[in-house]
């Protein structure tokens, strides 16, 4: 029998009524991979069942050299689990079930986990210039999608890793986020060398890409002429380091379909938990940064307190080490990011008339 890559979907489930993991999935099925095939299978979301036919997979193909699942799951970004836990499994499935136990394999001899031998890192590294965000994850969500990864990686016929994918226009249309799914079977058919002379070098199936985000400028009649600022301590949600450690406004990346006005209401109540009024655009930057990898569209808002006497929260403390009201005409806090620096060097003020923008 001719050597397989595994590659899984789920059913529909929830307020999934169209799975994207199933629909990447069956579309690689044929592929080759080296001198390998892909085989797509729709797992069920059902625990009984899904442990049944993954079973039965693995015992169906006597040479599979490695498995990926796909699972849908947060929007923003492709995520590479590296672990997988024997539970506790709570959540119903579709037949209003749990596992017995609450565990997915009662025969694990007391291993709480089991990781991937995959290095997710350095397939998340090569796919960082996809134009969809790949990262790597620790947390699967306790559902099915853990729960298949725990299986297959409990049965340890092959390497296996598991892949969540964001629902379709969120911010990615299907034929991108195929398309790089198939690159991450690619990256780890290469890394673990075992899929013939035949696979090629892996190289970029989709061109590096401009962001559109935003930066606003939050003010409340509570500090007159202050502005919220922030320190950023994590790197872009595509990896790119530019901006780690500096100062910067509450800001993010457009979604798809999202107006500039709706991503500022929407940054500033994810990141600082306030919501504002008023919402309305002052300039926009052209950012490029070659040095960084670096190429952002950034739209300056600004938006008013709809409550007079709220406080920003720290709602992403991995991401932000905290925020702060700052004085507008005094000096900005170094080091700067670099649109923050942008607005002060071109007068860009939310209290009154100023410039309309730039380039980078």
């Amino acid at each position: 029998m001719p050597a397989v890559v595994l590659v899984t979907g789920f059913e529909p489930f929830g307020e999934h009524a169209v799975n994207p993991s199933w629909e990447i999935a069956k579309t690689l099925s044929g592929l080759r991979i080296g001198d390998a095939f892909v085989v797509a299978r729709e797992l069920p979301v059902h625990y009984k069942h899904c442990t049944q036919l993954l079973g039965s997979l693995w015992e169906e193909h006597e040479d599979v050299r490695f498995a990926i699942h796909c699972g849908v799951g947060r929007a923003g970004a492709i995520r590479l689990e590296q672990r997988a836990r024997n539970g506790p499994y709570v959540r119903l499935d579709n037949q209003g079930q749990t596992p017995v136990g609450g565990v997915c394999a009662p025969d694990a001899a007391g291993r709480l986990e089991r990781l991937t031998p995959i290095d997710a890192e350095a397939v998340a590294a090569v796919c960082r210039c996809s134009a969809i965000p790949v990262e790597t994850s620790n947390d699967a969500g306790l559902y099915l999608c853990e729960f298949s990864l725990f299986t297959s990686l409990h049965l340890a016929k092959a390497p296996a890793m598991f892949v969540h994918v964001p629902p379709v226009g969120q911010p990615c249309p299907l034929p991108l986020l195929r398309d790089t799914v198939q690159r991450i079977v690619e990256c780890v058919a290469q890394q673990l060398g075992n899929c013939g002379s035949a696979l090629a070098p892996v190289t970029p199936t989709v061109k590096a890409h401009i962001k559109v985000g935003c930066g606003v400028f939050v003010t409340s009649p509570r500090h007159p002429g202050c502005v919220i600022m922030g320190r950023r301590l994590a790197a872009h949600s595509d990896g790119n380091p530019h901006g780690k450690g500096t100062y910067a406004l509450p800001g993010g990346s457009v979604e798809f379909g999202e107006t500039f006005e709706a991503c500022a209401a929407r940054e500033v109540l994810e990141e600082c938990g306030l919501v504002i009024t008023d919402v309305r655009r002052l300039a926009t930057f052209d950012i490029i940064k070659p040095e960084d990898g670096y190429h952002c569209v950034v739209l300056i808002m600004a938006g008013s307190l709809a409550d007079d006497q709220a406080e920003p929260v720290n709602c992403e403390p991995r991401k932000c080490g905290g925020w702060f009201w700052h004085p507008w005409h005094a000096p900005l806090p170094k080091p700067a990011f670099s649109s923050l620096q942008h607005c002060k060097d071109a007068n860009i003020s939310p209290f009154g008339a100023s410039g309309g923008g730039g380039g980078g």
